[in-house]
């Protein structure tokens, strides 16, 4: 009796104690090589395929101001807030209280800085605020990471986003919104409305605010 080798589609041999024609060997050998050719192909696909879902999960897309954008952007003198990732400049006015004890808010085009916080520079948060319909319309698309400047009596100082939050307007707690964010020395923390508007009430039911620090 002649012993041949047979190959499975697994790579492995077994013996056969019986006579089997050398062409029979040979195909099932070819037909063998070419299923795990064709299992090795496969794999590498799904290998590939999985890499770039990976890789698309994990990438982070840093928004960049078109040049139409940036052209235009208006041209502000003195003290101002430039936004280049949502287009934004604006300039900054001192407000103060108003009747019934709350931090004033500019109208239009303009931001407020509140006078009872810090200013840009000393150690502390500096405290700006704007209409949501107004200077503020797209200040939900800052973005955490992103960094923005502020012209103040003719300095430049620049701050990075580090933190989002929308809370409703009963739940808002000043004290947060008027300390620095981490304990950070320097920051510039920006509120405006959000959410629903409330005809009841005249405001939004919501606040948005945007902590950032000294870089």
């Amino acid at each position: 009796m002649v012993t041949a080798l047979a190959y499975l589609a697994s790579g492995m041999q077994v013996a056969y104690s019986e006579a089997v024609p050398a062409e029979m060997i040979a195909a099932q050998q070819a037909a063998s090589e070419r299923r795990m050719a064709e299992e090795t192909t496969r794999q590498a696909a799904v290998k590939a395929a999985q890499d770039a879902a990976n890789a698309a999960m994990t990438t982070v897309v840093t928004p960049v101001v078109s040049p139409a954008t940036r052209a235009a952007m208006p041209t502000v003198q003195g003290d101002r807030l430039s936004m280049p990732s949502i287009g934004l400049v604006a300039s900054i006015i001192p407000v103060g209280l108003t009747a019934t004890n709350n931090i004033d808010v500019p109208a239009g085009k303009q931001v407020g800085r509140w006078t009872g916080a810090a200013t840009p520079g000393m150690p502390g948060a500096v405290f700006l605020d704007g209409h949501v319909d107004g200077v503020f319309a797209n200040l939900s698309r800052a973005a955490v990471g992103q960094t923005f400047s502020v012209v103040h009596a003719g300095q430049t100082f620049t701050y990075k986003i580090v933190h989002k939050e929308v809370v409703p307007l009963a739940g808002i707690d000043m004290n947060r919104a008027l300390s620095t964010y981490g304990g950070a020395s320097e920051g510039v923390n920006i509120m405006t409305c959000a959410g629903r508007y409330v005809p009841a009430i005249g405001t939004y039911d919501q606040r948005l605010v945007v902590y950032s620090v000294r870089v």
